[in-house]
């Protein structure tokens, strides 16, 4: 199923060009309400409505559209999305969100794609206000920038098993915000991997990123355990080591090999 202009009275009509861009963008977005499955969206979604059921959105795709934030999909209301892909997308007039943007609610993503979308200033993937909760598991965060914070992933939250690279931003190119991180893998992003104000890292590789700083943590001791951190010295903390994992390439963007 296609969803974009006028479909079953959820979403309004007016396209309009976005030159900076070259995607195209729906003045108002479609406004979705309880289950969707197997859909693609040609316009950014708004999951809102009312009620407080979550959105649920199954094997779903948001390709190249363009809007002031939130471009792909903008939250207002708790969402649970499972392999789905968000890309493409750009908040180009606006500031924050160029995947996707959840704003007072928790938005969960499990084996989800979000990829090659822009924000102007903050989370070029993902950005969630600092009342927005977010969870991501078995995701792929990549290619991704904004000018200035969160290339990649810009919020509070908690990622399982994800991959973050190749994203770019002046500031935090992969993460940056409050996160528990397990067993992710943040590399090649520009420029820091990492620029967390607070957070846990458990049985993660942070590699490879530039900048000036790989990793950047406001508090006063990082809490990292089982972690392989680039950095000439060893973070304190139970397992930690700042030995080059070797990576020997990656099958695609969201498999990587380490030797």
């Amino acid at each position: 199923m296609v969803l974009g202009g006028a479909a079953g009275g959820r979403a309004a009509t007016g396209v309009a060009a976005c030159p900076a861009m070259g995607f195209r963008a729906h003045r108002h977005a479609i406004l979705v309400v309880g289950v969707r499955s197997d859909t693609v969206f040609r316009g950014p979604v708004h999951g809102g409505g009312a009620g407080r059921e979550p959105l649920i959105m199954t094997a779903c795709r948001f390709p190249d559209n363009c809007s002031s934030g939130g471009a792909g999909v903008f939250c207002t209301r708790p969402v649970a999305f499972t392999d789905c892909t968000i890309s493409y997308n750009a908040a180009e007039l606006c500031v924050e969100g160029g995947g996707v943007l959840c704003v007072t609610t928790t938005v969960s993503m499990t084996r989800c794609v979000i990829a090659e979308n822009f924000a102007k200033v903050r989370g070029g993937g993902v950005y969630g206000t600092h009342d927005a909760w977010l969870q991501l598991r078995d995701c792929a965060i990549f290619g991704n920038r904004t000018h200035e914070e969160g290339g990649g992933l810009f919020g509070t939250g908690t990622a399982v098993n994800c991959i973050v690279a190749e994203n770019t931003a002046a500031v935090s190119g992969g993460v940056g915000g409050s996160w528990r991180l397990e067993h992710c893998t943040i590399a090649g992003n520009a420029c820091r991997g990492l620029d967390l104000s607070d957070g846990r890292l458990d049985s993660c590789i942070v590699w490879d990123n530039a900048g000036v700083s790989r990793l950047s943590w406001s508090s006063a001791t990082p809490d990292v355990s089982y972690s392989c951190l680039e950095g000439e010295v060893v973070l304190p903390g139970m397992g930690n080591t700042n030995t080059d994992p070797r990576f020997l390439g990656w099958r695609t963007r969201t498999e990587v090999y380490v030797d």
